[in-house]
């Protein structure tokens, strides 16, 4: 039933239309990928050719060729259009939480499958463990969005583990897609809160009112600058560690499976693949938690920088 009330006053703040402009750009932005160009020195490289973007599909070596469009120019610059392999698997993630969302009931107190109790909890879980204690005033406002983020960092995380599919987090571009998207609504809430006087204000750490005014401009005039550096380090921050955490588990798991592996021309050494097998096993199980404390770690964080830019106050 909450999720109902969540709509209803989605619509009542405007807040759903801003999220249905926040799905549209996390759909649209990695086909505008610039750097999503199929590397041709990874086809022989098993981690290479899982880890970058490519314009096929690979499933057990068999290649599926994704649309190749001719590159747009704007401003001098070549910008590929072309589908992704990262960009049709990012689709399928955001398709299957919209089935995933089709299975709760909004006419039901009790959820009685097991789907809708699924989504249930992680709404329950996102509201009260991650939006509610940092936004105690302002929680229902920012929940549509929290909720946005955490599922689709969750469901694309998840999707990289699946074997023959791949997770568009992996992806620089993404990552780097969502802070922005997250960023931008930092500015524009501490604007709305404050007024941009009111907002830029927050970057002075000195108040000219409670301290003499030479010694706080000149404090000001010193150290505004790296606080307004601590305001754009926040999104490159939010987008490295999403970033590097899903590359690395992928990695390492990629690794020991390939311990014995030596080539085409060696083939497998059968002595080890039972270990690294193993090996990659219990990795890909810590993968699977990773998944779900990445999007938590990104949700949380973001929830975070919300809340310093509308209850910052000197």
């Amino acid at each position: 039933m909450y999720i109902l009330s969540i709509s209803k006053a989605g619509r009542k703040t405007g807040a759903l239309r801003f999220l249905k402009l926040i799905l549209l750009l996390l759909m649209l932005y990695p086909v505008t990928d610039i750097s999503a160009v199929e590397n041709h020195n990874s086809e022989n490289d098993p981690m290479m050719l899982h880890l970058t973007d490519h314009n096929f599909i690979d499933i057990m070596g068999f290649e599926i060729p994704l649309p190749v469009f001719k590159p747009v120019t704007i401003n001098g610059r070549d910008l590929n259009i072309s589908i992704t392999s990262d960009f049709v698997f990012f689709w399928i993630g955001t398709f299957l939480i919209i089935i995933v969302l089709s299975f709760y009931k909004k006419n039901q107190i009790v959820q009685k499958k097991f789907m809708g109790r699924l989504v249930e909890t992680l709404v329950l879980f996102v509201r009260d463990d991650i939006v509610r204690p940092v936004l105690p005033h302002d929680y229902k406002k920012y929940l549509p969005f929290f909720l946005t983020l955490f599922m689709v960092i969750f469901m694309q995380n998840f999707i990289g583990l699946i074997p023959f599919m791949s997770g568009s987090t992996k992806n620089l571009s993404v990552t780097a897609a969502l802070a922005v998207i997250t960023f931008s609504v930092v500015i524009s809430s501490g604007i709305k809160k404050f007024g941009i006087l009111g907002y830029l204000k927050n970057f002075l750490p000195l108040s000219f009112k409670e301290n003499n005014f030479v010694i706080a401009l000149v404090f000001n005039i010193l150290l505004a600058p790296f606080e307004f550096m601590g305001i754009l380090t926040k999104p490159f921050a939010l987008s490295i560690r999403l970033f590097a955490n899903i590359v690395a588990g992928h990695a390492v798991i990629l690794t020991f499976l390939l311990i014995g592996w030596g080539g085409k021309e060696l083939g497998w050494n059968y002595f080890v693949i039972a270990p690294s097998v193993a090996a990659s096993v219990f990795i890909y199980l810590l993968e699977c938690l990773v998944a779900f404390l990445q999007a938590y770690v990104f949700t949380l964080l973001s929830a975070i920088f919300i809340s310093e830019a509308i209850e910052h106050s000197h």
